[in-house]
């Protein structure tokens, strides 16, 4: 027999991967390889394994990682656990890499705030709870921020909007946010808007008061706005100021 397309034998430092996963013919190779890093991972002595150093070390990006890690969830290799807070309204997440598929639960399990599992079909009613308990909590933060009080005379109702928006940002579990058209890290976009305060949010609406071509899209406006209010407000009222010297 040939001996050409062999592999050369090394000495042994290896992980152990499960030979389920590596066979399935029903997940893709990219999944299979994230599926073997996490392995590796995990099996280091002393080493706390998160998410968002997984993310980091895949070339591919941000967009591929997702598709990879919604796959080993979809096809029952991994487990999500989201944990509510007895203390507050908000969540922490574990996951679990499983050595034999498991597609009988949700990728995503919900854990009550007394630890116990919630059932599938109750799962959308707490979270939707949840979520509306998080999104008011994050409303009431905004709010502060910005000194809502004292400007809500002045702009009238679209404060409300303009903070719905950014809320709903802030709450937001998708990866990325569009931002100037670009697709950002929400995260980026979640603490900027976590910094800003009366004076860009009165900023933002002078710009919008005194733009002459009609926005097509007010929430994309807004949202691109917002994040660029901090870098480009004093620039912008030094250049007015000059202009009416």
């Amino acid at each position: 027999m040939s001996k050409t397309g062999r592999f050369i034998r090394r000495p042994q430092s290896f992980t152990m991967v499960s030979t389920t996963a590596l066979l399935d013919f029903n997940l893709s190779t990219k999944a299979k390889g994230l599926y073997s890093i996490i392995q590796a991972y995990l099996m280091i002595p002393d080493f706390v394994l998160y998410k968002s150093f997984l993310a980091k070390k895949v070339p591919e990006g941000e967009r591929a990682f997702e598709s990879m890690w919604k796959e080993l969830k979809e096809k029952g290799y991994l487990k999500q656990y989201k944990i509510k807070d007895p203390n507050n309204s908000r969540f922490t997440y574990q996951y679990e890499l499983l050595e034999v598929p498991d597609t009988t639960t949700p990728g995503t399990i919900l854990i009550d705030s007394n630890g116990e599992v919630v059932e599938p079909g109750e799962q959308q009613k707490e979270e939707t709870k949840v979520n509306n308990d998080d999104i008011n909590n994050i409303k009431e933060q905004i709010k502060d921020n910005i000194d809502y009080e004292a400007i809500k005379e002045q702009e009238g109702e679209r404060l409300d909007n303009i903070v719905d928006i950014m809320a709903d940002v802030i709450t937001s579990t998708a990866p990325t946010t569009k931002v100037n058209g670009v697709a950002m890290a929400t995260e980026l976009v979640k603490q900027r808007f976590l910094t800003l305060d009366s004076d860009n949010i009165c900023y933002v609406t002078y710009c919008i008061d005194n733009i002459k071509e009609p926005i097509k899209n007010m929430r994309s406006y807004l949202i691109t706005s917002l994040y660029n209010a901090p870098s480009t407000m004093c620039a912008y009222w030094e250049n007015k100021a000059r202009q009416n010297l």
